[in-house]
């Protein structure tokens, strides 16, 4: 794909090849995220035989050690300086081992005891996602404020970029449950195993892509005009921690991410309490369509009334028609009616949650001339992380409390209530309570005022660098 530099009066966008490496590369990651958090609890369950209440604590505890590797990750991109940047070569060197922890991941050996299967578990999952991911993920999405410098690209970025990711959305929520039934059953190993072999092949394909399809530009004038200062993490901190919007940032993170880890209760909730696992994957390709509308009208949104306004009228609407659904969740025909709704109020925040951290890394450079992605998204990264870590740690101790029970899902039987009644709470009730977390913090985000100064005085700025690099 063409890296063609696109750029006017110092200020770096993205062309249009580029935007589509980029995304590919959220592609790439998701296939392996996204496998794990959807489906990674059903694999133990019911495949492998594992407690649901051991699931949780291993992701939980997964998650603190993520609180050191997210941090070291992110002084580690702070510190690279090669001819591909500092954030870029990080995706594809984090690649091959993103690659081969999904498929380490989904075949736990049938011969282990009960503890060497836990330990082989809580082994794996960390190779996964304390080390490889977040190599991958956090480069990855550092690289944004580098290929870019403009808000307004970054919100077409992100916008094509969550575009791909509908689409893997469909692959992975219809595809995944169309293989287990085809191979017996999301008891069969075999099954499993194909499937991490696909998305581990995949995964490395989309990040090649990705690495090989985009280009730093801001390290461009950092590197030849002499602007690039080192700096220590103390000074990382201080450049962003100083204001609000930091703290805002990480708990939008966490509480966001927080159904990534409790939102597997998806296939269940469609099997038990719905009735049938397909309307899982009915339900992804039912709101695709509310989906892209929304994505594709973001950036015009965004650019009209601002970011804030349209997060927090997004949520409004995500929480009045999650109510609607909680009314009677063993309708099928309002599930699906309260997800086309909720698709588009939660739109704007999946669109925009990265910007915001760029946002941030702009202000922090602006206020104390310290340009600190690494460290942002080493942040970031955490709070994704730890939210995804305690939302999983709610979704096993969620179904062991209501005595969910395996033998019952392999022999066709029905939950008890109480089981049916952890399903319904998780999948919709604390949506509910999250959502109204996240609106009164983006309520608190009033960057939308000040934003337009910052980037004036970055555009001039980095118009200056330019001209001292043009001149050397």
């Amino acid at each position: 794909m063409s890296k063609e530099i696109v750029e006017q009066d110092g200020v770096f966008k993205t062309s249009f090849p580029e935007k589509i490496a980029y995304a590919l590369g959220d592609v790439g990651c998701n296939l392996v995220w996204g496998l794990a958090s959807t489906f990674l609890t059903l694999y133990y369950t019911d495949s492998v035989g594992l407690s649901p209440a051991f699931f949780g604590v291993m992701m939980l505890v997964a998650r603190l050690l993520d609180a050191f590797s997210d941090i070291l990750m992110g002084v580690v991109i702070e510190k690279t300086k090669t001819r591909w940047g500092k954030t870029r070569p990080w995706i594809i060197i984090g690649a091959i081992p993103l690659s081969i922890s999904i498929v380490l991941l989904l075949n736990v050996p049938a011969g282990f005891s009960p503890i060497g299967k836990n330990a082989y578990a809580a082994i794996t999952y960390i190779f996964m996602s304390v080390i490889s991911y977040t190599i991958v993920n956090l480069s990855y999405h550092s690289t944004l404020p580098r290929i870019s410098t403009d808000s307004q690209d970054r919100s077409v970025a992100s916008s094509v970029r969550v575009l791909f990711t509908v689409f893997l959305a469909i692959i992975t929520n219809v595809g995944t449950p169309m293989v287990l039934n085809a191979f017996g059953g999301s008891q069969s190993q075999e099954a499993w195993t194909l499937i991490s072999i696909v998305y581990g092949i995949a995964a490395f394909i989309l990040l090649a892509i990705c690495f090989f399809g985009i280009k730093e530009k801001v390290a461009l004038d950092y590197n030849e005009g002499g602007a690039s200062e080192k700096h220590s993490l103390i000074d990382s901190f201080k450049s962003v921690a100083s204001s609000k919007y930091f703290f805002l940032l990480i708990f939008l993170f966490i509480n966001g991410s927080l159904s990534a880890g409790y939102g597997a209760v998806g296939p269940y909730y469609a099997r038990d309490v719905l009735g049938n696992m397909s309307y899982f994957g009915t339900n992804t390709i039912i709101v695709v369509l509310p989906t892209l509308i929304a994505i594709v009208m973001m950036p015009k949104i965004f650019a009209k009334f601002g970011k804030r306004r349209t997060i927090l009228v997004g949520y409004l609407l995500t929480f009045i028609s999650t109510g609607i659904v909680l009314m009677d969740p063993h309708n099928v025909l309002l599930y699906y009616f309260g997800n086309v709704f909720r698709a588009f109020g939660v739109a704007p925040y999946t669109v925009a949650n990265f910007t915001l951290a760029a946002d941030l890394a702009d202000f922090g450079e602006w206020k104390s001339g310290i340009r600190a992605e690494g460290f942002v998204y080493g942040c970031t990264s955490f709070g994704m992380k730890v939210g995804t870590g305690i939302g999983s740690a709610i979704l096993g101790l969620g179904l062991s409390l209501g005595g969910y029970s395996a033998a019952a899902a392999a022999a066709g039987r029905p939950q008890s209530d109480s089981s049916i009644f952890s399903m319904i709470f998780m999948n919709l009730g604390l949506p509910m309570l999250v959502v109204a977390g996240q609106f009164i913090m983006i309520y608190f985000w009033d960057m939308d005022k000040i934003f337009g100064k910052v980037k004036k005085d970055l555009d001039a700025k980095r118009l200056r660098e330019h001209a001292i690099a043009q001149e050397k």
